[in-house]
């Protein structure tokens, strides 16, 4: 098997001289669209959108240089303004500090960019190689929003050892992650996977057909809590509730405890899509992540193993 082209670097954000184009996981799977962007602030505003997000972020980030090159502006700027982007997953700050290391060492940016990412790519089959080994025969896999190439490598990975699992996908309000992104690409490669929503996660841990959950982790933070999108936290009460392991993907540990926990806009949950589901008036509250302790952690991977 190899990883789905949602997945792709070359896929996830093209570069050409003067612009950037981001594939569109908004729209995913019923286009397939790419905003194309021509500046800095440009590709800043359409993270901040949700044109895409996880790793997406980190690829379209680095290759953002590129855009700011291109209008002469400088990399501490660039780089400043692409970090504050989504400011709750400091992967992006990391490789972009990484960027200017090698850059300055006179690698010119295409290939610094590229060495960041084939990087990044090794230690994503690392953590493939240390998830497969926690999945079992037999078992219901829970997952919240999109966990990205570490959680579908891990997935691949089982499946070519002969492990037959199902899939559990919760859709992910107001922006249907899980719905839009997850669960049709898994399904697209072969896997059995079941679509739920996000309240239902109880019901079935109750009823015994999830038997671990798996997600990614935005933040993995010193004291060894993890920050990851919001609906994680109740899904790691009700694992633990219900005994049932809890193990994050993270590229790394934080090198500080200081982090910013994003407040979405409450009128994106007011509606599904273009569908109003409320009344004009009602005051709404959005906020995209969750900290979750690490009491309810079973491990978390990354890429040196699972700590």
């Amino acid at each position: 098997m190899r990883l789905p082209d949602l997945l792709a670097d070359d896929k996830i954000a093209i570069y050409r001289k003067g612009s950037l184009s981001i594939f569109d996981r908004r729209r995913y799977p019923f286009e397939n669209e790419y905003v194309v962007l021509h500046s800095v602030g440009e590709v800043v505003s359409a993270l901040k959108c949700m044109v895409t997000q996880g790793g997406g972020v980190l690829v379209s980030g680095l290759k953002g240089m590129m855009l700011a090159r291109d209008e002469d502006l400088d990399f501490e700027t660039a780089s400043k303004m692409l970090s504050s982007a989504r400011p709750t997953n400091s992967e992006l700050k990391r490789a972009l500090e990484n960027l200017q290391r090698l850059v300055s060492k006179g690698i010119d940016l295409e290939s610094a960019v590229e060495m960041i990412l084939s990087e990044y790519r090794q230690k994503y089959e690392r953590m493939g190689t240390f998830g497969s080994s926690l999945i079992e025969d037999g078992d219901g896999i829970l997952t919240t929003c999109f966990p990205e190439h570490s959680f579908t490598i891990s997935l691949m990975k089982a499946k070519e050892g002969g492990k037959q699992f199902s899939v559990f996908v919760m859709e992910t309000r107001p922006y249907l992650q899980g719905a839009h992104l997850t669960a049709p690409m898994l399904s697209e490669m072969g896997f059995d996977v079941k679509l739920i929503t996000d309240s239902a996660q109880g019901h079935y841990m109750q009823e015994g057909k999830i038997s671990k959950y798996m997600t990614a982790a935005d933040r993995f933070l010193p004291d060894g809590s993890i920050i990851n999108k919001v609906g994680t936290l109740s899904a790691a009460i009700s694992s633990s509730y219900f005994s049932i392991p809890y193990y994050a993907f993270s590229l790394g540990i934080s090198e500080n405890s200081e982090y910013v926990m994003e407040e979405g806009n409450g009128e994106d949950i007011k509606r599904v899509g273009n569908e109003k589901i409320t009344a004009d008036h009602v005051s709404a509250l959005y906020p995209l992540f969750d900290r979750v302790t690490s009491d309810l952690i079973t491990g978390v991977i990354t890429p040196e193993g699972i700590v």
